[in-house]
């Protein structure tokens, strides 16, 4: 009878899968990896994505909700905008180094709750100074229209080859 009991409870029992969270960072549908580096005045686009305990192994079906994100230094790096979709984007405003803050709850496929938290960092750098197009710059001095047809007038004819 408490075997049968230890049965039905052991079914019952929901076992996390998920245990580990990875912030993943896009630009231009190109992943970058933590820490991300950007120029002031480019975005990345940031999702929270659910990790098995190896870290390695996405688990499949988890469903990310209650999502928080959070930015420190707060506006002087980046500045954050969260998105409709659960992810956040993140604007380079300064250069600097900012550290992305996100929490969540995670629900498995089999029922399974966690929450879990997790941080990356994003790296500004000053945009690069423009590259200069024109390397030099030549100056030539002519004379007047007028002054030049004068010169011609009084200037001696060259001597004819006969």
């Amino acid at each position: 009878m408490l075997i049968e009991f230890l049965l039905r409870l052991f079914r019952r029992w929901k076992r996390q899968r998920t245990l580990r969270l990875r912030i993943e960072f896009r630009a231009e549908s190109q992943i970058l990896m933590s820490p991300a580096s950007i120029q002031v005045g480019q975005s990345i686009v940031a999702s929270a994505i659910p990790f098995e305990a190896d870290g390695v192994t996405q688990t499949p079906g988890a469903v990310v909700s209650s999502q928080s994100w959070s930015v420190s230094p707060s506006t002087s790096v980046v500045e954050q905008t969260i998105n409709a979709d659960g992810t956040a984007t993140y604007t380079g405003a300064g250069p600097g180094t900012a550290v992305v803050y996100f929490s969540g709850t995670v629900t498995d496929t089999n029922g399974a709750v966690s929450t879990l938290s997790s941080s990356a960092t994003i790296t500004v750098a000053a945009p690069a100074p423009p590259v200069p197009l024109t390397a030099s710059v030549n100056i030539g001095f002519s004379a007047p229209v007028a002054e030049a047809a004068t010169a011609a007038e009084s200037a001696p004819a060259a001597p004819s080859a006969s």
